[in-house]
């Protein structure tokens, strides 16, 4: 699973990459072997720019807006079945 700005800013991410593919193979594994019905996607926005300056890095990261907008695609549209959706 990678984000926009996962590329520009690698910090902490080593511990995620494995877990972040083995979450996508998941989905995409569950979408296909569960019975119709039941939607699996899930959302990667890598850093969230509101954790980010909470940590007290003020730049960079995905507005949770955005997120929260991939979130809601993820759950409302139709069509979207074993997909990680990047915001």
């Amino acid at each position: 699973m990678k984000s926009k700005d996962a590329d520009e800013d690698p910090r902490g991410r080593c511990h995620r990459d494995d877990r972040g593919r083995g979450l996508e193979a998941f989905v995409a594994a569950a979408a296909r072997e569960l019975p119709r019905g039941p939607r699996v996607n899930a959302v990667s926005p890598g850093w969230v720019r509101e954790t980010l300056a909470a940590l007290g890095e003020p730049e960079g990261g995905i507005p949770a807006a955005d997120v929260a907008r991939s979130y809601v695609e993820a759950v409302e549209t139709a069509g979207l079945p074993g997909r990680t959706l990047v915001p």
